[in-house]
């Protein structure tokens, strides 16, 4: 992923965020010679190449990117929550009543 952004001169630093597995959210610092229209269409289609179409993007324009508590910079940050398959069958279990929901029950 990190090829995507060298492609666009006037974005100083980015930050991929996904909070569904539908959509992103592209974080952009504007460096000096920022052109906003041409510089998202530029990662917009390196960002395609590698995503596909079904991906929704979201540009933000933004002064900079928050460090982690350690001072690290996350050029790609998840908020995912993933579920395993045994859980998602014990979930889809209990939901149908098939499973109490209670301990020792």
């Amino acid at each position: 992923m990190n090829q995507v952004f060298e492609w666009a001169p006037g974005v100083k630093e980015t930050q991929i965020v996904q909070n569904s597995l539908y959509e992103i959210e592209v974080r952009m610092v504007p460096d000096l010679g920022f052109d906003e229209q041409r510089d998202r269409t530029i990662l917009e289609t390196e960002l395609r190449k590698r995503i596909g179409a079904s991906v929704r993007i979201r540009f933000i324009v933004v002064e900079s990117i928050p460090r982690t508590k350690n001072g690290k910079f996350r050029a790609v940050v998840s908020n995912l929550k993933v579920e395993s398959d045994a859980e998602r069958e014990l979930r889809s279990s209990v939901e149908e009543g098939l499973l109490s929901g209670g301990v020792g029950q």
